[in-house]
């Protein structure tokens, strides 16, 4: 190796040398002081209230209030997570190094060497009385780092050049996209108007469900009214298109708009909103201005279509809205008006006029029949007299008032009404018109009256006969003129001279638990149309002395539905025969064992 080449070597590792003593060194030492230092070392992000940018293109100012950010230049709800993030790149900027007062001023061109004259931004921070502020300029040569000054301290401090991918480029980035906010807003009261109708819901604060309280009071469909909140929760902004408190509501529809919705809690609005009409090139789209912040905005049309329901949709569709559970008294008030009553052991049983004994099956499927109907129509908002005697409703047909248990103010429980539902005549739809007593509208329900009980006899228990086999000293049946008596003895049951089977015994036991497979009506009006004449089957129980009340006679009429037989008696504490189906398997059974053949 020659000395030229050694010379070279020596020069460059001497260089090598001072390059990493004087220039990686000092890096070093600068990220290592900026590890303890930084440009605002008292500011905490957690109590910054209020914060402004302002850049050669866009002014942005917002305040804190409550733990939640809004705009106010412009004046719009904010996104808090963006801003936030943005208050902590802040209390987070390192000083990397410091160029001083006196090596700024000595240099030609002063501050606006480093793009600091004017800044390309500025940042305003206030923390209850401190206002801290920052102008940003250029970034280094490298790149890596970024020009900074604190207003008055002739100073330019070296920081992360990542604070301006921060920096927001547009008004759009800090707004909240929500097309309306009501989380955290309490309300009671929405009201959609569009022109001269207006519809309004009123929150129970005892119940906490939603009625219509105008044009007409009536029970609210809870169901849709919560789904359409959760819809208006869920909207966003499409477009925000101007912030001009002077835009020309005529251009985008507003001057008289199509529809305004508002919330408000008893008589303070709490949010409102305007819809106009749809870009010509967007009708997908319709322009909603903001009304207690002027901005206005693009959103998605389904939206103003489902405000613009009419009132009968946001009716319930329910006829009777309560849980059968609750319901402690039922009046029946028609031709043959009754009262049932629930007891203390939930059971039903008939009150007035006469008490009886309720079949609990029955009384199920009273209760689920007239609580399951629905509202299919509305024949009437506001009807009139007259058109109540035209719906057969004045008076009406038959009435159900339902009853539930109150506590008075003497402390005492009492029956207090919830609702009376009046039935009328049949519609020409094949409906029938109902009116609730509590409501102005008469409705169209489905026509199902023949499931909804009008006298007490239908309700009442279906057991006829109750009597055990061993007590029973004789099986009557009379038909065709001859009478067929069969008598118990030890060998067997005897008709006549005839001993027919023992295992008879399993069949008197069956008709001893007899119960009416239906009530069919009370009378004798039916009678002959049901096939009973006077030689008809008629069947008699004698039982032994001692035993139960005798079981009154079943007279029997022609075959019915479902294989079973027509047939009448008079039941405990009536004078006029109640008709039922008696089952078909144990007429037959009956007739061919004791019936003579």
């Amino acid at each position: 190796m020659n000395s030229k080449t050694t010379w070279r070597l020596l020069i460059a590792a001497i260089a090598l040398f001072a390059f990493i003593v004087f220039v990686e060194r000092r890096n070093s030492d600068q990220k290592t002081a900026a590890a303890r230092t930084l440009i605002f070392p008292k500011l905490d992000a957690n109590n910054v209230t209020g914060l402004e940018i302002q850049t050669t293109n866009l002014l942005i100012k917002a305040e804190r209030t409550n733990d939640a950010w809004r705009l106010t230049r412009p004046f719009y709800p904010a996104q808090s997570t963006p801003i936030d993030s943005f208050i902590a790149a802040v209390t987070k900027l390192p000083k990397y190094d410091v160029i001083s007062a006196s090596e700024v001023s000595a240099q030609q061109g002063k501050l606006k060497d480093y793009g600091l004259e004017p800044p390309a931004a500025v940042l305003t921070l206030n923390q209850g009385s401190n206002r801290y502020s920052l102008q940003i300029g250029n970034l280094t040569p490298l790149r890596d780092q970024l020009y900074a000054s604190v207003p008055g301290s002739g100073e330019v401090d070296l920081t992360d050049a990542a604070i301006l991918r921060a920096l927001p480029t547009s008004l759009n980035e800090w707004r909240s996209p929500m097309l309306l906010q009501l989380e955290n807003r309490p309300f009671d009261h929405i009201q959609i108007r569009a022109g001269q109708s207006v519809l309004e819901f009123e929150k129970d604060n005892t119940n906490h469900v939603w009625r219509i309280s105008k044009p007409t009071p009536a029970r609210a469909n809870d169901q849709r009214i919560t789904a359409l909140l959760q819809q208006l929760s869920a909207a966003r902004v499409k477009q925000f298109v101007t912030d001009s408190p002077t835009a020309d509501l005529e251009r985008y529809g507003l001057q008289t708009p199509a529809l305004e919705l508002s919330f408000s809690l008893d008589t303070n609005r709490v949010a409102a909103l305007e819809f106009g009409a749809s870009p010509t090139n967007d009708p997908a789209s319709v322009y909603v201005r903001r009304s207690n912040t002027t901005n206005i905005v693009l959103a998605g049309r389904e939206l103003l279509d489902g405000l613009s329901l009419p009132y009968k949709a946001f009716h319930d569709p329910r006829l009777i809205s309560n849980d059968p559970n609750q319901l402690t008294m039922i009046q029946v008030k028609g031709a043959a008006p009754f009262t049932l009553a629930r007891q203390t052991n939930g059971l039903w049983t008939i009150t007035e006029p006469t008490p009886i004994p309720t079949d609990a099956n029955l009384v199920k499927a009273f209760l689920t029949n007239l609580t399951e109907m629905t509202i299919e129509n509305f024949a009437k908002d506001v009807p009139t007299d007259a058109d109540l005697k035209q719906f057969g409703l004045l008076p009406p047909r038959i009435s159900y008032a339902l009853f539930t248990l109150r506590t008075n103010a003497t402390g005492a429980a009492t029956n207090a009404l919830l609702t009376q539902i009046d039935f009328g005549i049949p519609s020409p739809e094949g409906m029938v018109y109902a009116r609730r007593r509590d409501e102005t509208p008469v409705y169209e329900t489905p026509n199902v009256s023949y499931l909804l009980p009008s006298a007490a006899w239908q309700l009442r228990d279906r057991r006829i006969y109750d009597f055990a086999s061993a007590d029973v000293a004789a099986i009557i049946i009379y038909s065709g003129g001859k009478t067929n008596r069969t008598v118990p003895t030890p060998q067997g049951w005897a008709l006549g001279d005839v001993i027919r089977s023992a295992a008879l015994d399993a069949l008197v036991g069956r008709l001893g638990e007899l119960r009416a497979h239906n009530w069919i009506d009370k009378g004798a009006r039916r009678m002959p149309s049901l096939g009973f004449q006077k030689d008809s089957p008629m069947l008699e129980v004698e039982l032994k002395p001692g035993a139960a009340t005798a079981p009154p006679p079943i007279s029997f009429g022609k075959l019915g539905v479902r294989n079973n037989v027509y047939a009448a008696t008079v039941l405990p504490g009536d004078v006029e025969p109640t008709l039922f189906e008696f089952p078909g398997d144990l007429y037959q059974s009956l007739t061919n064992s004791f019936g003579g053949r």
